[in-house]
Formats: structure tokens, sequence, C-alpha cells
């Protein structure tokens, strides 16, 4: 099998272990392990004599529930299509 002239994909892994911050003496979180994956696929070429870029992005493929950053709820799976021309 030959690739398609134009055609790409990627992917991703994040693997964070357990947290245990300790805000305060009467106040502490814990956050267990999580798997993060995300992914993307498209596609580029010219159309029309301008170059194009579609691509559809994935977040969150696994659907984990975690706190990212200062203990906001990250996003669930979620799919965006991204388009693009140059002028």
């Amino acid at each position: 099998m030959r690739p398609v002239k134009g055609v790409f994909a990627t992917g991703g892994v994040r693997v964070v272990g357990e947290v245990n911050p300790i805000v305060n003496a009467q106040f502490a979180l814990k956050q267990p392990a999580y798997t993060v994956c995300e992914a993307s696929a498209g596609f580029e070429g010219r159309l029309k004599g301008r170059e194009f870029r579609v691509q559809l992005n994935v977040k969150n493929l696994l659907n984990e529930t975690y706190y990212d950053g200062q203990f906001t709820l990250a996003d669930p799976l979620t799919a965006y299509l991204q388009v693009e021309t140059r002028f």
C-alpha cells in the first residue's frame, strides 16, 4: 500500500501519575493517575491554484475525567474540524 499524497495523521499520549498536592493543612486534594490520548487526520493540497488544508482533531479520545492545570475540570471527548486556505 502506497501513501496518498497530502494525507496525514498524528497522535499523542500523555500519561500523568497520581498527584497529591497539599493546598494547606486543612484542605488536601488527590487526583488519581490518568491517560489522555489525542489524534488528528487530514489532507492538504491545492484546489484551483490555492493551497488548502482540512484537518479533524480529536481530544481526550478515552473520555477521561481529570483536572487539568489549577484544578479545572478538563474537556471531555471533543472533536473539531479545521479548514484553512492561503490567499
